[in-house]
């Protein structure tokens, strides 16, 4: 008896079980392809990077570099657990001088990659794969510095970076301005200037070993916000933090180099580069 009493209670409650489980699918289903989609320029937040500088100690005042750098980042389009994804590659050329108590750096840069679709569902108008970007850029900075022993320590000093994007994703989010459930930013230059602090300094036992760790904290000019059909009524939606904050820190092995960088709490850019001496200090 006790067992057709539980075959009893099992054939009702299945039924109900199914359908909430139903009726939780299709609430998923719907509130995935309403969800609101943000995109925003490739290299914001990423247009920061260390510019190799020659140390006090070293037989050169100036020091050329060229490396080439990554960044794999996720881009949250969604703000859920669905994330696109970015990849970024850099090709950088660099210059640093030492004038008496003056550091100089400078450099240019060319990046190009793929923003990889993971929250504009298949079938969906506006739905694709993969989009291509390129672009160039210009970096500097100056800061002034008092070496100390194995140590040489950069005060804080001006930093800038400019950059312009090019290629499919730029006018991918071009497009996407008028229209419903897709907040987006088209800006395609991007200008950061800001505040660095370092400090390098040798390995004691091996003098070709060297390290430094550089912080950077600044701003991005210009009109970040998100915009779409909307915002002529609700106004645009302005989703970034105001600052941006950068942490390098550097290997370097007699003149090849790698760098780390920390990029405003986001995503981690590595790079790895040679560094070229010609001129002999007096």
């Amino acid at each position: 008896m006790s067992s057709n009493l539980l075959k009893s209670l099992f054939c009702k409650v299945t039924p109900q079980i199914y359908f909430f489980k139903g009726l939780g699918l299709i609430f998923l289903l719907l509130t995935s392809c309403n969800s609101t989609l943000y995109y925003r320029p490739v290299m914001l937040n990423l247009d920061r990077t260390y510019l190799p500088k020659p140390m006090l100690s070293d037989s050169s005042s100036s020091l050329y570099g060229l490396s080439g750098s990554y960044i794999n980042t996720e881009s949250n389009a969604s703000f859920s657990a669905i994330s696109d994804e970015q990849q970024v590659y850099e090709l950088n050329f660099t210059a640093a001088y030492i004038f008496k108590k003056v550091q100089i750096a400078y450099g240019g840069y060319l990046f190009w990659g793929q923003y990889a679709n993971g929250a504009i569902q298949e079938g969906s108008t506006y739905y694709f794969d993969k989009k291509s970007f390129n672009g160039y850029g210009i970096r500097g900075s100056i800061n002034l510095f008092q070496a100390d022993g194995r140590f040489e320590f950069r005060f804080p000093g001006i930093e800038f970076s400019y950059s312009k994007e090019v290629g499919a994703f730029a006018q991918f989010r071009k497009s996407l301005i008028n229209q419903d459930l897709y907040y987006t930013n088209p800006k395609t230059e991007l200008l950061t200037l800001g505040i660095s602090n370092e400090v390098a300094w040798r390995n004691y036992r091996n003098e070709n070993i060297y390290y430094a760790a550089r912080i950077f904290i600044g701003h991005t000019f210009g009109d970040l916000a998100y915009y779409n059909n909307k915002s002529t009524v609700d106004g645009p939606k302005k989703l970034n933090f105001p600052m941006v904050f950068d942490a390098s820190f550097i290997f370097g092995l007699k003149q090849f180099y790698i760098v780390s960088t920390l990029t405003s709490l986001s995503s981690v850019k590595i790079s790895m580069g040679y560094a070229f001496r010609k001129r002999s200090k007096k």
